[in-house]
C-alpha cells in the first residue's frame, strides 16, 4: 500500500468516526478496501450504505458484485432486485 492510499484510508476512517452515516466516505473507503482485496470489509461498508439509503445505487451494484464474487449469487440477485425496485431504469443492474 502506498502512502497516498494509507493517507486516504485514514481520512475516510476519521470521517466515518465523525459521522458513521457519511455515505461518500463509506463508499470511497469500500472502493479502496476492494482494490486492496479486502472484500469482506468492502462488502460490509457497501451493505451499510445501501441498507441505510437505497438511493445509493452504486453502493448496491458494488455490493452485488462482491456478493457474487464471494459465491453468494442469491444475495447478489436480491441486492440487484432492490436496486431495480428503487431505480427501475438502472442499466447497470
Amino acid at each position: 500500500m502506498n502512502g497516498e492510499t494509507a493517507s486516504a484510508i485514514e481520512e475516510y476512517e476519521q470521517a466515518l468516526k465523525a459521522d458513521r452515516k457519511d455515505a461518500v466516505a463509506a463508499g470511497d473507503l469500500a472502493l479502496i478496501e476492494a482494490k486492496q482485496k479486502r472484500y469482506g470489509d468492502a462488502e460490509r461498508l457497501w451493505r451499510e450504505v445501501f441498507e441505510r439509503d437505497p438511493a445509493q445505487i452504486s453502493a448496491g451494484i458494488n455490493l452485488a458484485i462482491v456478493e457474487c464474487a464471494a459465491g453468494e449469487g442469491q444475495a447478489a440477485k436480491e441486492t440487484l432486485e432492490r436496486v431495480l425496485e428503487f431505480s427501475p431504469d438502472e442499466e447497470r443492474a
